[in-house]
């Protein structure tokens, strides 16, 4: 097994020793661009997260508010019309220029609708399903005085209608409504505080992937090192024989990479010179015999 264990390793070394340096180089820079990519890909992902779901809430609150000002106001005022005025729904916006109740219900009913698709918590979104019920019992209400109108003796119920019915259910309407607001905003609390986290996390990650990079870069750094100093040291050793007169030694050219071509250049030198030399000595040998 030990045997296997090293074997393995050395395929390994191997394998790594094939790369060239230019090519340990690259793979390292891409390694770090890779990594802080990633980084970058996330942090952008969640800052759009987060401004998406506050300029919805924002959005949502704007158009909520919207009734919350007018729509009480807009129906109590058009029914008192309607019955001061003897006219129905259908005569009331060409003789006033006002909107019939029905429109501004209805307008109310699809506003709100929209906003309960894209309402997230769980609490206003039940606040919404309860403005549409109240609405719907508006619209009830305001068909039962729409319906006599327009008949003689009915003026003084109609206003018990409208005291009684119309304008206690507009007011509670406008008080879900209010209602929605105010968790809505609460909502806006919320992601702010989950953005904070969010910063804090994302702060966390980048101190980590420093100190990542920090260490992949040392310990690169150490193997890229050795990966060119130990061959030359080699080099330099099989140099020093050389010198010494010994030319059959000759420099290791197992890395693959530059360094193993910068010790194929120095073999075919030392081959050359160790034959050159041989041709030497034979050329004064024979010189000494003939004389």
């Amino acid at each position: 097994m030990k045997h296997l264990a090293e074997k393995f390793k050395k395929n390994q070394h191997m394998r790594l020793a094939k790369f060239t340096l230019n090519m340990k180089l690259n793979l390292f820079a891409y390694g770090i661009l890779f990594l802080f990519t990633l980084l970058i890909i996330y942090l952008i992902l969640s800052l759009v997260s987060f401004c998406n779901s506050y300029n919805q809430i924002v959005k949502n609150i704007t158009e909520a508010n919207q009734y919350n000002l007018d729509f009480k106001e807009d129906v109590d005022y058009v029914m008192y019309r309607m019955i001061v005025g003897v006219a129905n729904s259908d005569e009331i916006e060409a003789k006033t220029g006002l909107k019939s109740p029905y429109v501004v219900i209805d307008e109310a009913r699809q506003d709100f609708k929209r906003l309960l698709n894209i309402t997230t918590g769980d609490g206003n979104k039940d606040r919404i399903e309860t403005i549409l019920k109240s609405l719907t019992t508006l619209e009830k209400r305001v068909r039962e005085i729409d319906d006599t109108v327009k008949e003689t003796g009915h003026y003084d119920q109609n206003m018990v209608l409208l005291e009684n019915n119309i304008r206690i259910l507009t007011e509670l309407t406008q008080e879900e409504i209010q209602k929605y607001i105010y968790y809505e905003a609460d909502n806006m609390d919320i992601v702010r505080k989950q953005l904070e986290k969010k910063e804090q996390q994302a702060l966390s990650i980048s101190i980590l992937s420093l100190i990542l990079v920090v260490g992949i870069t040392s310990v690169s750094s150490v193997g890229i090192s050795n990966s060119v100093s130990k061959p030359i040291q080699k080099l330099c050793q099989t140099t020093e024989l050389v010198a010494k007169g010994d030319f059959n030694t000759r420099a290791e050219d197992s890395s693959g990479n530059e360094i193993s071509m910068l010790n194929s250049s120095f073999n075919s030198m030392i081959g050359q010179i160790g034959n050159l030399i041989e041709h030497i000595k034979e050329t004064s040998y024979e010189k000494s015999t003939l004389n």
